[in-house]
Parts: structure tokens; sequence; C-alpha cells
């Protein structure tokens, strides 16, 4: 199976999306170009925006209404500041005592901007997310795409923090990097521009970040995004995934 993520994400709670119509018909009209054969084996995935506590409570809630899971087999969160992070981490700590499934599949940390991140990798958060099995998300096409330098710097610093945060956590720490959004330059869609070969993922940032050994770049764009697809298929299949 493979997940695929349609280009824009939800900028409002997934039971108050706007948009919600114009999706399913961007997915309808994905799948029926696709051959017959394969339509079954494409998992559809969702980035949601979480800007607030009210928010990070929905999607942290393990018993938060099946009509997203029904039409989102993955279903991904970037925490707009640090204390959003917390509060969907404690959600999962929660679920994961009471013996509940992930409420969600992956944390995206947001890099994009010419400014820091906002949210501090402390380990009490990260062992939350290792023990429920959700994975942490960093972007790199406009990173790789960025003349200044700014976003790329932020980029490689946040995999760095992640590293050194993960060390010591068991189960480890399920860390990706995928393109993301297609990244724009100076207003025009950058395409297919941005996107790097995982052969040259892998070599930029085992070079460039300490920590990061070749291994496990290759499990950040392999092994990890491949256990995020696995359970969300075992789950569609009407498997239960607690960790």
């Amino acid at each position: 199976p493979r997940a695929v993520a349609l280009p824009r994400p939800s900028p409002a709670r997934l039971d108050e999306d706007p948009d919600a119509a114009l999706r399913d018909a961007e997915w309808a009209a994905l799948l029926a170009a696709l051959p017959a054969d394969d339509r079954g084996r494409v998992l559809r995935r969702v980035t949601a925006s979480c800007t607030d506590a009210s928010a990070a409570g929905y999607y942290a809630s393990p018993r938060r209404g099946g009509d997203v899971r029904d039409r989102y087999a993955v279903l991904a969160v970037r925490p707009s500041s640090d204390d959003v992070f917390r509060a969907l981490c404690a959600g999962l700590a929660t679920a994961a005592a009471g013996g509940e499934c992930p409420p969600f599949d992956v944390v995206v940390l947001d890099v994009s901007e010419r400014r820091p991140a906002v949210v501090r990798l402390e380990k009490s958060s990260l062992a939350s997310l290792a023990r429920c099995g959700v994975a942490l998300e960093i972007n790199y096409a406009a990173a790789f795409s960025d003349a200044g330098g700014r976003v790329r710097l932020n980029f490689l610093r946040a995999a760095q923090r992640i590293t050194e945060a993960r060390v010591g956590i068991r189960p480890p720490v399920r860390m990706m990097m995928s393109s993301g959004e297609r990244p724009e330059h100076l207003g025009k869609d950058l395409g297919p521009i941005a996107l790097r070969t995982w052969k040259d993922v892998v070599n930029a940032v085992s070079c460039m970040v300490p920590g990061v050994t070749e291994e496990l770049a290759r499990d950040m764009v392999g092994s990890y995004p491949g256990m995020v697809v696995r359970r969300a298929a075992f789950r569609r299949a009407g498997g239960r995934v607690v960790g």
C-alpha cells in the first residue's frame, strides 16, 4: 500500500472543514485516474493544522468521531506552537495509558518559515510519540529550494534537535522526512524542481546533520514512513493498532 496526500493541508478542524467536499472530489478524481487494480492499495492522507488547545484536544482524543478515520487513512497534525505540540503529546500519553488506539499517525514540524521552529523537543513528549508509534515528520522540499538558506538552516537544526533528543528513548522515535507541500519561490510553483531522489536526501542529511548516520537517514525516508503506511493499511482492514 501507498499513502497519498492531496496538496492542500486543512487549516481547520476536520469536522469543521469547509473544503471537505472539494477534498473528496479531488480524491475521487485521483482514484479515477489510477488503474483499477491499484485503487485499493492507495491510502488517503491529510495534514491538519492545529493552532490552539481546543483543536489539540480534538485531535488528541482517542474517542474522536469516526468520520475522520472513515475519510482519511493517515492523519497528520501540524502544531503551530509548543503548547499545542505538548497538548498533542499529552493526549497520546493518556491514550497509551488507557490502552486506546493512537488518535493520529504523524506530527509534522513546520520548518518552512524563515524563523526558528517554535516547538521544543523534550524527551517526555518524544517518549509519548514513541510509545504510541506516532512518527515525527520534517519536510525537506522548501529547505532544499531555499535560495537564501534560512529555511535550509531551520531544517538542519530541527533534524539535529530531533536526533539528539531521541537518544535513549525506547522504542525509538520514528523520525520521518518527506517532500511535504510543493513550495513556491517568488509566487511560482517550483513543482518537481524542489523534489530529490531518496539517495540525494540521505546523502545530504547524513553529511550535514551531526548524529544522523546513513542508516538512520535511510530509515527516515524508507522504514519509518513504511511503518506508518502499513499501520494505516492494517487499521483500514479492521485491525486494532495500539503502539
